[in-house]
């Protein structure tokens, strides 16, 4: 159970820090684009800073609801059992995996998957394209940021697991 619970406290982790890197990138192309194109929000009065942020928050509380936490979670029991050191992009590229698993199961409602072959303008509206590149990144910041709970370090080095566990 407190392994579950250190699987689900992680997914949570990452995908708090996917909804914000996933805000950084979108801002930062908005300010390219908007520096070198002639591209408007289109919607007078609207700003778009808040469009994404509000954007990212809702997609957050999204994979909340929709289950992409027991998902990633699953993904992440997973990496733990394999009990062999993951490099983080290689945990970057399951969570990603994760993702998409999840953007399948509910195509039928979102069409996730149908935006991910479709790029559209402006280029900070691509969600899903944009949520991959975060999903490959998380796993590297939250190693950075040594979340207490975290079972990323023990999957990423099991030495440290062998170790708490004497």
């Amino acid at each position: 159970m407190r392994t579950l619970l250190a699987l689900i406290w992680t997914s949570l982790c990452l995908m708090i820090l996917e909804c914000l890197i996933c805000t950084l990138i979108s801002l930062s192309i908005y300010a390219v684009e908007g520096a070198f194109t002639t591209y408007s929000s289109g919607v007078e009065g609207v700003s778009v800073f808040r469009g994404i942020v509000n954007g990212d928050i809702a997609t957050f509380l999204g994979r909340l609801i929709y289950g992409y936490i027991l998902i990633q979670a699953l993904a992440l029991g997973l990496c733990r059992a394999l009990n062999e050191p993951l490099h983080w992009l290689i945990i970057g590229v399951i969570n990603a995996i994760a993702f998409l698993t999840g953007c399948a199961f509910w195509e039928l409602h979102f069409q996730f998957l149908h935006r991910l072959t479709h790029f559209s303008s402006p280029v900070y509206g691509n969600f899903v394209h944009i949520m991959i590149v975060a999903c490959l990144l998380s796993p590297k910041l939250l190693l950075i940021l040594h979340v207490p709970g975290s079972v990323l370090p023990k999957i990423a080095n099991p030495e440290l697991r062998s170790a708490s566990q004497e």
